[in-house]
C-alpha cells in the first residue's frame, strides 16, 4: 500500500506535548490513510486497519507498515504506533474489522450469542435443576428435613 505522495514531516519539528504543527496536521491531512486529525488525534481509515492487520500477520513490524503508508515514523513516535497497533489488532480479534478474522470463528461466537427463547429457557431450566439438587445434598448433609 506505497502512495505516490508519501509525505515525511521535517525531522527538525519536534511534538510539543504529543501535539503536531500545523506542518505536522498539513502532512497528515494530505494521507489518504487518515480519516480525520486533530493536534491530538488521528483517526485511521478502516481500509488502512484493515491493511495494517493484513501486513502485520505477514511478518512486518508496525513502524515499516506506517512508514510505507506515508506516515513519518518519527513524528508520529514509537507510543503512538504501539497503542495503534494493539488497537487494529483487537478490533480485528474482535471481528470490528470486516473479514480479516476467521469467518468460522465468528459465525460460530454470533450463533452462541444468539440463542433462541426456547435455549435460553433450556439452558435455566438445567441450572435451576442442578441447584436444586445442591441444594437436596447440602439439606441432606446438614440433616434438614425436607418440607
Amino acid at each position: 500500500m506505497d502512495f505516490e505522495h508519501n509525505v515525511y514531516f521535517d525531522k527538525e519539528v519536534e511534538m510539543s506535548k504529543g501535539t503536531f504543527s500545523a506542518e505536522q496536521l498539513d502532512a497528515l491531512e494530505r494521507n489518504p490513510n487518515v480519516e480525520t486529525v486533530t493536534p491530538r488525534r488521528i483517526t485511521y481509515t478502516e481500509e488502512f486497519k484493515r491493511h495494517f492487520v493484513e501486513e502485520y500477520r505477514l511478518g512486518k513490524g508496525p513502524s515499516q507498515i506506517f512508514r510505507e503508508s506515508g506516515f513519518d515514523v518519527v513524528a508520529l513516535g514509537h507510543k503512538r504506533i504501539e497503542r495503534a497497533s494493539d488497537r487494529f489488532r483487537t478490533q480485528n480479534n474482535e471481528g470490528r474489522l470486516g473479514d480479516l478474522i476467521d469467518p468460522v470463528q465468528v459465525h460460530a461466537a454470533r450463533r452462541r450469542e444468539r440463542l433462541t427463547m426456547s435455549d435460553q429457557i433450556a439452558q435455566q431450566a438445567e441450572l435451576i435443576w442442578q441447584l436444586k439438587a445442591e441444594n437436596l445434598e447440602l439439606k441432606r448433609r446438614l440433616g434438614i428435613a425436607e418440607n
